[in-house]
C-alpha cells in the first residue's frame, strides 16, 4: 500500500534515500499513477531531508498547476517560458562557448556550441530568429519546462511557446558567439524577456472529466467489433503510447504527442511502414470514432504519416515449383513420434488445400469437419470447404465457399474429414493451454506450419513460409487463363469494382475452374 510520507524514504537494499507521496485523487487520471517516486541520489540522511524539501516544494508546485487545468498562454507569457531558455542556454555556456569539437554533440543546445561564430557571422539576426522559430528540435525540453511546473496548455499555447523559445535560443547564440569572440558586455536585449512571475493562468473554461484509453478503445470495439488479433495488437499500441507521454487521458493527447511518438519509434528501429500501417492506423481510427461520437474533439494523428519506401523485391513472391513440390513431398512423410492427431492432419492436409484453394492458412487452420460438405449446384454434387467467419476468423468478414480439387478427393481428404467428425480438422479445443482470442489455437497451427516449412529447406527469407502458397495460386490461375474476378472470388479478394460485386461464383463453376489448375506430381 502506497503511504503519503513527510520525510525521506530509504530503499531497503540500496540504502538510497527517495521522496515518495501518494497523488491526491483529483490528480490520478491527469498524472497517470497513484504514486510520486523521485530518488534523491544520496545515502546520506541529512543531505537527503534537504533534498526532500526541495523535491517536495516542486511537486505541490506542478500539482498545484495541474489543478488549474488546460491554460490558454498569451504572447507574453509565452516570452517570458522563453526567457528562462535563454538565461539557462547563456549561464550553460558563456565561460566557455566554444569548446574542442569532440564534447558530447546531444548536450550542444539548439544548432550546437560548436561553429557558433560563424553561425552569427554568416546570418543576419532575423534570419537567425526566423530558422529557429520553425524548428521543433526544442520540443522535448519545452515539454519537460511545462510538465515540471504542472502547466497544462492548449496546441495553440504550446505553438505559441514553441516560437518564442526558438527566438530566444537564437538571441543567446549570437550573445555566446559574441563571448567568444571575447566581448562579454551585457546582452542589450536581455531584459526583453517578461519575468516568470508574469506567468499568470489564463483559466480555460473547465476541462472535460478524463477519457482513458481502454474507455475509448472498450466504445470503439463494441461498435468495430475488430478481430481478436486486430483488438490485441491494438490495445498494446496504446498501452504503448500512454505509456510514452505519461498520462492516460485521451482528451489531453495532442498533435505534438503523436508526432514525438512516431519519431521516438522510428529512432528506436520499427519500419517506417509498420508505423504507419500499424500504430497510426490504429490511431486514427480509434480517434476517428472518438471524434464522431463526441468523445474526443479533435483526432491528434490525422494528418500525421510515414513515408514508407517500397520493399525491394529479390525474387517471385510464390513458391517455385521446385519450393512447392518440396513441401508438398514432405506432407506424405511419417511425422515425429507423439505428435498429435490434428498436428499431424495439419501437416498432411493444409499444404495441399492451400496450394489448390488459394485461401489464407489460418482460414483452413480453423476449419471445423461439418465446413466440408456436398452441396448440389448446376445439376451436380459438388464438395466445397466452407469459410466462414463462425469458425474463427475472415479477413473481410464474410463466408466464401471453396470448391475442393478432385485430386484432394483423390488422396483420401473426405476419409480425414469423416475421421473428424463434430470436432475441428486442425486442433483440439482441448488441448487449449490458456491465452486469449487474440492468439487461438488455430493461428498457432499455422504457426507451427511456418516453422515446419523451414525446417525442412524452404529458407529463402524473400518468401513467406505459408504465404507463398497464396501468391503462387494466383499465378498459376493465370497461367491456366482463369478470370481474374473468379479467383478474386474463390481466395477472398475484395472486389475491385462495383460491377464484380454482382453476382455469385455458383459452386459447379467454380469446381470447373479449379479442376483446370495442373496436378502436382510428388
Amino acid at each position: 500500500m502506497v503511504l503519503s510520507v513527510s520525510r525521506p524514504w530509504k530503499h531497503p537494499t540500496t540504502g538510497v534515500y527517495y521522496y515518495r507521496r501518494a497523488v491526491p485523487e483529483d490528480l490520478r487520471a491527469v498524472i497517470g499513477r497513484r504514486e510520486e517516486k523521485r530518488s534523491l541520489g544520496t545515502k546520506d540522511p541529512a543531505t537527503a531531508k534537504a533534498a526532500h524539501a526541495t523535491v517536495a516544494a516542486e511537486i505541490e508546485a506542478k500539482w498545484a498547476g495541474m489543478r488549474q487545468g488546460v491554460q490558454a498562454i498569451t504572447n507574453k507569457q509565452a516570452h517570458a517560458i522563453a526567457g528562462e531558455f535563454y538565461r539557462t542556454l547563456v549561464a550553460a555556456w558563456t565561460d566557455d562557448p566554444l569548446p574542442s569539437h569532440d564534447d558530447d554533440a546531444e548536450t550542444n543546445g539548439l544548432l550546437g556550441r560548436e561553429g557558433l561564430a560563424a553561425f552569427a557571422a554568416l546570418r543576419p539576426y532575423e534570419e537567425q530568429k526566423a530558422m529557429a522559430s520553425t524548428m521543433a528540435a526544442n520540443d522535448d525540453d519545452i515539454h519537460a519546462f511545462l510538465s515540471g511546473r504542472g502547466i497544462l496548455v492548449d496546441r495553440d499555447g504550446f505553438e505559441r511557446i514553441r516560437k518564442a523559445v526558438g527566438s530566444a535560443l537564437a538571441q543567446g547564440h549570437q550573445t555566446l558567439a559574441r563571448h567568444a569572440q571575447g566581448d562579454y558586455r551585457d546582452d542589450p536585449d536581455a531584459d526583453r524577456f517578461p519575468p516568470v512571475a508574469a506567468i499568470e493562468p489564463v483559466k480555460l473554461e473547465a476541462p472535460a472529466p478524463g477519457l482513458t484509453s481502454k474507455e475509448l478503445f472498450d466504445e470503439y470495439q463494441s461498435e468495430a467489433k475488430t478481430a481478436p488479433s486486430t483488438e490485441k495488437k491494438w490495445r498494446a499500441i496504446f498501452a504503448a503510447l500512454v505509456k510514452f507521454v505519461g498520462h492516460d487521458d485521451m482528451r489531453r493527447i495532442t498533435e505534438d504527442d503523436v508526432l514525438r511518438w512516431k519519431n521516438a519509434l522510428l529512432a528506436d528501429g520499427a519500419s517506417n511502414r509498420h508505423v504507419r500501417n500499424s500504430h497510426l492506423a490504429c490511431l486514427k481510427a480509434v480517434f476517428n470514432y472518438g471524434v464522431a461520437n463526441k468523445r474526443v474533439s479533435a483526432n491528434p494523428a490525422s494528418g500525421i504519416t510515414v513515408k514508407a519506401t517500397k520493399k525491394v523485391r529479390t525474387r517471385q513472391k510464390g513458391f517455385t515449383e521446385a519450393e512447392a513440390i518440396t513441401i508438398l513431398r514432405a506432407t506424405m512423410t511419417e511425422p515425429p513420434p507423439r505428435t498429435t492427431s490434428e498436428y499431424a492432419g495439419a501437416r498432411r492436409w493444409v499444404p495441399w488445400l492451400c496450394c489448390y484453394s488459394g485461401a489464407r492458412v489460418n482460414e483452413l487452420t480453423q476449419l471445423r469437419a461439418s465446413d466440408i460438405v456436398q452441396v448440389e449446384s448446376g445439376g451436380e454434387k459438388i464438395w466445397i470447404m466452407r469459410i466462414s467467419p463462425e469458425a474463427g476468423s475472415v479477413k473481410n468478414g464474410s463466408y466464401r465457399d471453396v470448391a475442393i480439387h478432385p485430386h484432394l478427393i483423390e488422396q483420401g481428404f473426405l476419409g480425414y474429414v469423416a475421421n473428424r467428425k463434430g470436432r475441428h480438422l486442425f486442433y483440439e479445443p482441448a488441448r487449449h493451454r490458456g491465452g486469449s482470442g487474440g492468439n487461438p489455437q488455430y493461428k498457432k497451427v499455422g504457426e507451427r506450419l511456418a516453422a515446419w516449412v523451414r525446417d525442412i529447406g524452404v529458407d529463402d527469407p524473400a518468401v513467406q513460409p505459408n504465404h507463398g502458397w497464396r501468391h503462387r495460386f494466383n499465378s498459376v490461375c493465370r497461367d491456366v487463363r482463369i478470370d481474374a474476378d473468379v479467383r478474386d472470388l474463390i481466395t477472398g479478394h475484395v472486389p475491385r469494382t462495383v460491377g464484380e460485386e454482382y453476382g455469385d461464383l455458383w459452386a459447379h463453376v467454380m469446381a470447373r475452374e479449379i479442376a483446370r489448375l495442373p496436378r502436382y506430381k510428388v
